[in-house]
């Protein structure tokens, strides 16, 4: 009889724990879809260790937030930049930075679903290319050679990124309204040095070089610059800084002038640029770096960058 009493007991237990865990779960649920500054706010005291303030933000972090959760909420011109696949016709269409010699990946084809993607085949690819969903980050798939690929295990990466809301992971509002699709673009060869530009209200105020490691991996380094190139004391969390100066490319001026090309409607978006084989490429438009959540050393460099930003 006391062990069946200890067997209830422990099963009472249990359900209650799984009760609480599930009104948790739905109740985040709930506060991640309706009530966005709450969602922020919370993931913002997790990382922190404070609220950020919102009647009157000081660093970049806090003022990022404020555009997450307002100006750039559901902003059709925003959510068409962030989508990998609709900015390749903003360039053409609204930007018109093409006429600055500004180079993309070409698109081969895009689909809805999985099924699509592999109903269409192989065929009509080159036989290196890239795969990629347009509604979140480091969905990429490179392709060396398009006959040896094992189509089990892709389809189950495909089916994995179509089902994932990206925008939830870290309350990343600025996905939430792009509607999924799976594209197949051209892989640019010879990429390795990215440029990506801070800019506010269409002036780039600094930017980041990312840098290949000596074995030729691509984005292990990451240095800070100023406007004029001069390498700034600030590094960001789990990025290594590169131990070699890194020189002033010839192109930059027009890396400049594209990135102010690109940013001049938007208080705040960065700019993402590659160099390569003599040509200056689109990386994409990133308008909420790191989600608001920026961990930078010195800290204090975020009151100075927060400056840049007028809301």
């Amino acid at each position: 009889m006391n062990f069946m009493k200890t067997i209830m007991s422990k099963m009472k237990y249990l359900i209650a724990k799984c009760v609480k865990k599930s009104v948790k779960f739905t109740a985040w649920k709930i506060i991640l879809r309706y009530f966005p500054r709450l969602a922020v706010k919370i993931f913002y005291r997790v990382l922190f260790g404070s609220f950020p303030d919102f009647k009157n933000p000081r660093n970049l972090n806090e003022k990022l937030q404020i555009l997450k959760t307002g100006l750039y909420y559901n902003n059709p011109l925003v959510t068409d930049c962030i989508d990998k696949l609709q900015v390749k016709k903003l360039l053409d269409n609204h930007f018109r930075v093409a006429e600055m010699g500004l180079k993309w990946a070409e698109l081969y084809a895009s689909f809805d679903t999985v099924e699509d993607f592999f109903a269409h085949g192989f065929e009509n690819y080159p036989s290196k290319f890239v795969i990629k969903c347009n509604h979140g980050c480091e969905y990429n798939y490179i392709c060396s050679d398009k006959n040896n690929i094992d189509k089990q295990e892709l389809k189950k990466i495909l089916e994995t990124w179509i089902k994932d809301d990206y925008w939830k992971h870290h309350a990343e509002y600025q996905y939430r309204f792009i509607r999924k699709k799976i594209f197949v673009e051209e892989f640019l060869e010879n990429t390795e040095y990215s440029y990506k530009f801070y800019c506010f209200n269409g002036e780039p105020q600094f930017l980041y070089v990312s840098s290949p490691d000596a074995m030729g991996n691509p984005d292990v380094y990451l240095d800070f610059f100023d406007m004029d190139f001069n390498h700034l004391p600030v590094s960001l969390a789990h990025h290594l800084q590169s131990s070699k100066k890194l020189e002033k490319p010839e192109c930059f001026e027009k890396l400049r002038q594209i990135a102010v090309e690109l940013s001049r409607e938007f208080p705040f978006v960065r700019v993402d640029l590659y160099v390569g084989s003599g040509k200056i490429c689109f990386s994409e438009l990133t308008f909420i770096p790191t989600g608001g959540y920026m961990q930078v050393t010195p800290e204090r460099i975020l009151e100075k960058w927060g400056t840049f930003l007028k809301l």
